[in-house]
């Protein structure tokens, strides 16, 4: 992390300076009859999308808007399993500054009833971001991270970026937005998950990895109807300490509008990762088959298809 307090430093400068030249300039147009200190700027679109300087007749009061999602899966049989994945996504926006919270929730319940064996895997992801508008298409970005992936036996990744992100398309129905980071990083991961398994008691342990990073980052969002909506999210990150290190995540959704709060969803998410642990973990169970012990294999990429509700106001 050495270099996250001078990122921090040079960012938040920046948009205090840039929030003094921006005072001075009549960048917002009152809403008429707006009265309230805080609104969910229904009459402004799909502001939360868009830059701020692309959102017609921008208030001067707080705007906010949360998307909730749900989704709950249950199998039966000789496999017991119990899936509960929840999303929320809340937005507050004043002038040309924007706060963007992520909290995704994963829990798994599986019980294999054979050998009365049981699996609770408790994974989540947590985002905090602050952006400010530079020009009707450019954003300055610096936020903070913070994750557990058990597929991935990562026990906590933290990450600290900054950046800019960049407006590409500002149509009516279709909004593109990409994003440039350099991030710092932080992993410590699952050694004991493997050496509790009797035959991999001998797996080494996988030291804390640091490392800064590239991450590209692409947003879009498509009202295919006024009832059907399509969104995408992909990112990439290169780490820079040890470049055969990357990641990278697809999630994409279609949403079906049932009432104007309500929709139901569908939605795709592949995440694909190579780190430290998981090339230790490889070595690892290719020496066991080279030496003719029974081995498994470890897995790169992983997939979820999931099927739920969302709650938009």
């Amino acid at each position: 992390m050495k270099n996250i307090k001078y990122l921090l430093s040079i960012s938040f400068c920046t948009i205090s300076l840039l929030n003094q030249v921006y005072a001075a300039e009549d960048v917002t147009t009152p809403v008429a009859g707006e009265t309230a200190w805080i609104s969910n700027g229904e009459k402004l679109g799909k502001w939360w999308v868009k830059n701020p300087l692309k959102v017609e007749s921008l208030p001067d009061t707080w705007l906010y808007h949360v998307d909730l999602s749900y989704a709950y899966s249950k199998q039966g049989g000789n496999l017991d399993a119990e899936s509960h994945k929840a999303k929320l996504n809340f937005i507050l926006r004043k002038q040309l500054f924007t706060s963007e919270t992520t909290y995704d929730l994963n829990k798994r319940d599986t019980t294999v009833n054979l050998t009365e064996t049981n699996i609770l895997t408790h994974d989540y992801y947590f985002r905090q971001g602050f952006r400010y508008a530079l020009l009707d298409n450019l954003e300055a970005a610096v936020g903070y991270a913070q994750e557990k992936n058990t597929t991935k036996y990562l026990d906590k990744r933290e990450t600290y970026y900054g950046g800019l992100r960049y407006s590409a398309f500002t149509q009516p129905t279709f909004r593109w937005n990409i994003a440039l980071f350099y991030n710092d990083s932080d992993m410590s991961f699952m050694n004991s998950a493997i050496q509790k398994i009797k035959k991999y008691s001998d797996f080494p342990d996988v030291a804390d990895y640091s490392s800064d990073g590239v991450n590209l980052f692409s947003y879009l969002d498509w009202d295919i109807t006024d009832t059907i909506n399509f969104s995408n999210t992909a990112s990439y990150v290169q780490y820079l300490k040890d470049t055969e290190f990357y990641l990278w995540n697809l999630e994409s959704e279609l949403s079906f509008k049932l009432s104007k709060h309500f929709s139901f969803t569908t939605s795709y998410t592949v995440n694909y990762e190579k780190n430290l642990f998981i090339t230790n973990l490889d070595n690892y169970l290719t020496s066991r088959k080279e030496k003719g012990l029974s081995s498994g294999d470890i897995e790169t990429t992983d997939t979820i298809l999931a099927a739920g509700i969302k709650f938009s106001f």
